[in-house]
């Protein structure tokens, strides 16, 4: 696999839910941006669109990462959901910052496998990443009274973003990708974008040699944590779960197609390992369709790309 990176550097604040509007995320899951490029795609070129990045993601030709915290060329990655002895058991502060530290920087993952990661300090770098607020938006029907309701924005700091990682097999799929991913800076993503959320501007990136040295997309054994959203296939699970440490999610949403029915329908519930998950031997995933009687699939994006974080 061939890897690109794509900055995302916020002109807005950006209202990225989960499960309520009052929610207000500042990372992007990578089941979101594939949902989002799928819009994209049918845009450009109708449903032969969405086929066309279907088919590439199915033959293991394109694969994404979530969308992670960036801050110049200081990349970050979730941390990684595994034991460590930290060396520290008795420091509570240390113990409660480590709960709440969601990321950690892709240069002090050695530092965290050895149990030497300061995370009060690394918890303290992040909160500069920006802040959330509830923005008051209006309904307004024709002939009525605006109804008022809070949304969750989140607002990135001076030099932060985020990063998507873009792994690829050839030049075509690369290009069709791009193309995507330039039409999605135009439209935005997340959720309320006709109320001027979401709005970002898209610039190359590098990773270091070290951290593209251990990406990985297909099977192999060893001590491996995820970058994206993801779950093994159905024929998968049972060896994929065997001496793994996850988190589990449950991931919903609405049908976003004008095309798949007359009204608004909920997509099916599908239950996913969240990012940062760790296990002992690679898996393919699954691109799910979650559609419920619809006029044409809708589809859920599972497959991880991973980075090797123990032999």
């Amino acid at each position: 696999m061939n890897y690109k990176v794509f900055k995302l550097q916020f002109n807005t604040g950006v209202h990225i839910g989960n499960g309520k509007l009052t929610d207000s995320e500042s990372a992007i899951m990578a089941d979101t941006i594939f949902s989002a490029l799928c819009q994209e795609a049918a845009a450009l070129y109708g449903e032969d669109g969405i086929r066309r990045l279907a088919s590439y993601v199915e033959a293991d030709q394109l694969r994404l990462s979530d969308a992670m915290p960036v801050h110049g060329e200081e990349y970050y990655i979730p941390r990684p959901i595994m034991r460590i002895d930290s060396g520290q058991t008795g420091d509570s502060r240390q113990k409660k910052a480590f709960k709440k530290l969601d990321y950690i920087r892709a240069g002090s993952l050695k530092a965290y496998l050895d149990g030497a990661l300061d995370a009060n300090r690394e918890l303290e770098i992040l909160r500069q990443m920006g802040s959330d607020r509830i923005q008051t938006m209006a309904c307004i029907d024709e002939g009525k009274t605006a109804v008022p309701y809070p949304v969750g924005v989140f607002y990135f700091g001076k030099g932060w973003g985020l990063y998507i990682i873009l792994a690829y097999t050839d030049d075509d799929v690369l290009r069709f990708a791009e193309e995507l991913m330039e039409s999605l800076e135009w439209s935005g993503i997340g959720g309320k974008r006709s109320a001027g959320l979401g709005k970002f501007s898209l610039y190359p990136g590098r990773l270091p040699d070290s951290f593209l040295s251990g990406l990985k997309t297909r099977a192999e054994t060893g001590q491996y944590m995820t970058l994206s959203v993801s779950m093994a296939a159905e024929d998968e699970l049972k060896e994929a779960v065997t001496s793994a440490q996850y988190s589990v999610i449950r991931r919903s949403g609405f049908v976003a197609s004008a095309e798949y029915a007359d009204m608004l329908v909920r997509k099916k519930d599908f239950y996913m390992f969240r990012a940062g998950a760790t296990f002992g031997k690679t898996f393919g995933g699954v691109l799910q369709d979650v559609s419920s009687g619809g006029n044409h699939p809708v589809y859920r994006y599972g497959k991880p790309l991973f980075l090797e974080v123990g032999k």
